[in-house]
């Protein structure tokens, strides 16, 4: 469970969305925070389906500023308690865990106005009935280590945000990683850093959370660092893929060569043995053009760690140089996975990517089973007691109980002929089993090995 949050610098920008999906396919976040949206409340929800969230509230910009936006995924549920242009409060519940109170905050950039912050926060502060987490760009520092380069914050800044902050009784999270989150004027010799956006909590959320871990991360091409706040403490795994064939290899010239090679070449006559033959093959083949950006991307990001603390001119150099070029890339694997996808979309009659995720959203929450009751009416909600409870109810399916048939035969007139008994009876012919493969729709039917029907039509 984890919570991104990132001043974004403008949603309207044409590498910001790209960066976004990037992150999100990253790091995974259950609940994701964006300021300075710089777009209406009607384009975030536009947006929702496309990040893959269930839900999402947003608030507007002021002309060519501010703007919020939160965006949850079940089984998280953010009720709304109240929002303004500079936070959105909501009441967070989950089922592993109390409810609690989720506030995503945004400064004010103004330096006149740092009062208007921290009257704000205080208020805010007021509602203590649940556990809070407040976390965003509060365009404040809170000591003056919270800073590196020309031109020092005068001491009444740092001194009234901290006392704004003692007022609230929050607790500053320790951020991991990079200290500072926001850059300016980067190798020139006018550089400033500052770590302006932070996670707080107050003592009763860190009782449910003890474990939890903020952690600096890396976006393309932004002045702000998104930071991720790990509520398990865990780093995210992920989990092993199973092999699927994916129809839109069809398109892929190289496809066919392997499996032909792979099928003449299997030890075993076998059918069986053959297919699983090519689909070991093919998942190795099919992970490479899955990875034909991640791995670049995953490096460059590395990169960026690396080199985020180094001041001389040769390290600052090559980190915009890997900054570029991770923007880049990411700007690359969306134009190529677009185009890929419209030729499947458009000869299936739906040229329109907005309703394409929605219904492949929908599909997703439909297909999605969060819990099961057992036999006794106990619900279980964690994976392994889930397919207990399937293995369950399908053993006692399918296993074999006493029974009388005959007096519910007898009762039953005759029905089928001997004409018919035989057509029945009668082996069955390759035909017969190329009709019904045929018939059904490509993307259909994946089996245990992870071929669906349209490899079985395409071979």
């Amino acid at each position: 469970m984890s919570l991104l949050s990132w001043n974004c610098r403008g949603l309207g920008n044409p590498r910001a969305v790209p960066t976004l999906l990037d992150l999100l396919r990253t790091y995974h976040p259950d609940v994701l925070f964006l300021c300075e949206t710089l777009v209406s409340a009607s384009r975030i929800d536009e947006l929702r389906s496309r990040l893959n969230f269930d839900s999402s509230f947003a608030v507007s910009c002021s002309g060519h500023s501010g703007g919020l936006a939160l965006f949850w995924k079940k089984p998280f549920d953010c009720l709304l308690i109240n929002y303004s242009p500079h936070f959105i409060n909501v009441k967070v519940s989950h089922v592993s865990n109390p409810v609690w109170r989720l506030t995503g905050f945004y400064g004010f950039p103004e330096r006149a106005r740092r009062r208007d912050s921290w009257n704000l926060l205080r208020h805010l502060a007021q509602d203590n009935s649940l556990p809070w987490c407040i976390m965003g760009d509060f365009n404040d520092l809170l000591t003056d280590d919270d800073k590196r380069g020309t031109h020092a914050h005068p001491p009444w800044l740092p001194h009234g945000f901290r006392s704004a902050v003692t007022d609230a009784n929050l607790i500053d999270l320790p951020l991991e990683g990079y200290k500072y989150t926001w850059v300016k004027s980067k190798g020139t010799p006018l550089q400033i850093e500052e770590r302006l956006d932070r996670a707080m909590s107050t003592s009763s959320w860190l009782d449910i959370f003890p474990h939890c871990r903020l952690l600096n991360v890396v976006a393309a091409r932004s002045d702000h660092s998104p930071l991720l706040l790990n509520l398990s403490g865990q780093r995210y795994t992920r989990p092993k893929r199973a092999f699927r064939f994916e129809n839109a290899w069809l398109k892929e010239p190289t496809l066919t060569p392997l499996v032909t090679r792979n099928w003449l070449q299997a030890q075993s006559p076998d059918i069986l043995h053959k297919l699983h033959h090519c689909a070991t093959d093919m998942d190795a083949w099919g992970r490479k053009i899955r990875l034909h950006f991640r791995a670049p991307i995953e490096a460059c990001r590395k990169h960026i760690l690396a080199l985020r603390d180094k001041q001389d001119p040769a390290s600052i150099s090559r980190l915009l140089d890997f900054q570029e070029r991770l923007s880049s890339l990411i700007m690359q694997e969306e134009s190529f996975w677009k185009q890929r996808s419209k030729l499947f979309w458009l000869k299936d009659g739906d040229s329109n990517t907005k309703y394409f995720h929605a219904i492949a959203s929908a599909r997703r929450k439909t297909n999605l089973i969060q819990k099961l009751t057992r036999d006794d009416n106990v619900v279980v909600h964690d994976q392994l007691g889930l397919m207990d409870v399937a293995k369950t109810y399908f053993d006692t399916l399918f296993t074999a109980s006493a029974n009388t048939p005959d007096p519910v035969i007898d009762s039953l007139s005759q029905r089928i002929t001997t004409a018919d008994n035989e057509h029945l009876l009668r082996p069955f012919c390759i035909s017969e089993f190329r009709s019904a493969l045929f018939s059904m729709h490509a993307d259909k039917a994946t089996g245990p090995d992870g071929l669906n029907l349209g490899f079985y039509k395409h071979f």
